[in-house]
């Protein structure tokens, strides 16, 4: 389809793997039809809100699609697009529910539809629960904080799976996807928090220019440390929509100032060390929603 790549993730292949050899083939069948709905859903959503172009990548929690312009949406249409996979499988397990009791199928997808509904309502990062909650905290001021909760959920969910993985292999059925379920989910936990952060910084490169002739509030932060990457980004992640960002750094002794760093500063220096660090130097990596 044009505007749309599939790829699939080195750690989805081993979950393809494992699935293949652990999973009876029925199972297999109906969670590929459900997955395939929920993703529907997604592209409904995408093609509401105005996304033509976006990359699918298939990963060991399902379909990932990194989306051209989602850090240039609003926090209601990120909602939507978030939304629209958790509401796709929500109606078809409805619907099989009609069906459940009559047909072996229709039972067997409303436990697949079910299960990506549950999981995808779990407020856990990269989970499509989190992405509507963070919508939601943006629409109210609470962002940040809400994202360090997400975060920490995400990282107890990634060792609950560790362990109930090890449980099994303690009792004799060993089932290794949450082993190999648990240190993903965290990566991508952690990975999606930082491109959260880049966005931040997208957004003040992308700003219109401010008139010369205008008044505008700055938003400054004083460190006693030297500024690093890592400094940028949460300061961009607290910078409002309009001011201007400045970073002070003074001495821990007498207190005094010592150096600025200004937004231009801030956005090549983030930039040029994101570019260095992707993967295909000098692409910027988009945006990603599950």
């Amino acid at each position: 389809m044009k505007g749309f790549q599939i790829s699939v993730h080195p750690a989805g292949m081993l979950g393809i793997l494992a699935a293949c050899l652990f999973a009876p083939v029925d199972k297999l069948l109906t969670a590929a039809a459900a997955i395939t709905l929920h993703e529907v859903g997604h592209y409904i959503g995408m093609l509401v809100c105005g996304i033509r172009r976006c990359r699918i990548e298939w990963t060991p929690v399902g379909f990932v699609a990194h989306l051209d312009g989602l850090h240039k949406l609003s926090a209601s249409k990120r909602f939507l697009i978030a939304a629209a996979g958790v509401a796709a499988s929500g109606v078809c397990a409805l619907i099989c529910l009609l069906f459940a009791a009559k047909y072996r199928f229709a039972y067997e997808f409303l436990q697949a539809n079910f299960s990506l509904w549950l999981l995808n309502s779990i407020p856990a990062i990269p989970l499509d629960g989190s992405k509507m909650l963070l919508a939601v905290a943006e629409k109210l001021g609470w962002e940040q904080n809400t994202e360090k909760v997400l975060l920490r959920i995400s990282y107890v969910l990634a060792g609950g799976l560790c362990l109930l993985g090890f449980y099994s292999a303690w009792i004799g059925s060993f089932n290794p996807m949450p082993v190999l379920l648990g240190p993903y989910l965290a990566y991508a936990a952690n990975a999606a928090t930082k491109t959260g952060a880049i966005a931040a910084i997208r957004r003040l490169e992308e700003r219109k220019n401010r008139s010369s002739e205008q008044l505008y509030p700055v938003c400054a932060f004083v460190t006693s440390e030297k500024p690093d990457q890592t400094m940028f980004l949460r300061a961009a992640r607290h910078c409002p929509e309009r001011a201007y960002l400045l970073i002070h750094q003074i001495d821990r002794t007498t207190g005094l100032h010592k150096c600025i760093t200004t937004e231009k500063q801030v956005i090549n220096s983030v930039f040029q060390e994101h570019e260095m660090s992707s993967p295909a130097h000098g692409h910027r990596k988009t945006d990603v929603i599950q």
